[in-house]
Formats: structure tokens, sequence, C-alpha cells
């Protein structure tokens, strides 16, 4: 066994990189477990306290490695959500950086015969309605579009995410309407679904600190 702590040492820092956790002993213990050794089965006894202190020393220092990867990250991020929030608008669409996901809300989701309208609404390219007709899509308003069949819709908003990229939401569906008013599941009978969206406050709120208000 002696022999071997070079090269344990060596597969220890590649298994601490994707296994560690903040307790060294748990680590150290099932590092040798996934090696097929039992901690103190007659390793000769002083020989494994030394190989323990080398193994601590390779496993702090793994961890410092990873702590400063996942603060430049974590500055990295704050960084790019700093970007968007000066360079997003509320009103301009082609600002908005995507989450590439669509939050469903209220046991809401897109029929099979929608995959392409849920296509166009990650990619933020999809065509919302309102009374009025058409329109360019503003963050936090209420909006529908046209499902599959005639007569269906799905209710949706685009909310701006805590990093300041925009998730669309989609939180009603409505399989039938009359005189060109919407019975959504969830928000009445108005051409715009009522539904609750828990999260758009906080959206509303997060777009004032926008750069461009």
């Amino acid at each position: 066994m002696p022999a071997a702590g070079p090269r344990l040492q060596e597969a220890g820092r590649t298994w601490f990189q994707d296994n560690s956790s903040a307790d060294f002993f748990d680590d150290y213990t099932r590092f040798l477990d996934s090696c097929g050794i039992k901690s103190g089965d007659r390793l000769a006894t002083a020989w494994e306290e030394e190989f323990q202190a080398s193994m601590h020393a390779v496993w702090t220092a793994v961890r410092e490695e990873l702590g400063t990867a996942q603060a430049q990250e974590a500055a990295n991020a704050a960084q790019e959500a700093d970007t968007r929030r000066q360079s997003t608008r509320a009103d301009r669409r082609d600002t908005w950086t995507m989450t590439g996901d669509i939050l469903y809300l209220n046991g809401v989701g897109f029929q099979s015969g929608d995959a392409n309208i849920e296509e166009q609404v990650r990619r933020n390219q999809v065509r919302v309605n309102t009374a009025a007709g058409h329109v360019e899509p503003v963050l936090n308003q209420r909006y529908h579009v046209h499902a599959s069949g005639g007569s269906h819709g799905a209710a949706i908003v685009f909310l701006l995410d805590a990093d300041f990229r925009v998730r669309p939401c989609i939180y009603d569906y409505a399989s039938t309407r009359s005189d060109n008013k919407y019975k959504w599941w969830n928000g009445g009978t108005d051409y715009n679904s009522s539904a609750n969206v828990p999260d758009l406050q906080a959206s509303i709120d997060r777009v004032g600190q926008l750069g461009g208000g």
C-alpha cells in the first residue's frame, strides 16, 4: 500500500474534484471505499496516518481550487446579469435574453398539436394578441396566443427573472370562446385571462431596476 500512495493521491485529486463535500473524513472514507479499500483494514496504522494527512492536503487544495472557480463563476454570472439589466428594455423584445424554457402554471400545458407554437414561445418569436389584434409583447403584460383549434387559446405573460433573463409563462388555457371572449380554465371569460401569476409582482419590481426603466 505505501508504494501505491502517489497513485492514490492522484486518483484522490480527481475523485475529490467530482465528489467532495465540506467533510474531509467522510470524503476520505468514501474515496477509499470507491477504491475497494476500507479505512483501518490493516493498511499499517502508522502508514495510514501519514497517508491520511497527505490526502487531507490534496483535499484542501482541491476544495480551495473549487472555491476559487465557483467564486469566479458567480462573479461572471453577476456581471452578465448586470449587463442584461442595463441593456434590457421592457417594451423591446429584441433586447430580451430568453431562458429557453417555459413556466407553466395552474395545471396548464400546451396540447400535442401546439408544439410549433411552443417552440416559437421559447425563441421569443410568437405573435401575441390583445382585443385590438396582434401586438409586440411587453414584459409583465397579459396576452394570449391562438392555440390548436380555432377557438383554443393560451394565456401568456413574459416575466423577468432574478438574473434579468426573460421567462415566458403560460398560465391559463381555453378550449372554447364566445363572441371573442375565451372561456379560460382558471381565469373567467375575459379576452385575456386574469388567472393568478405568483411571480408577476417580483417581475414588475425588477423591471423598475432596468437601465431604461
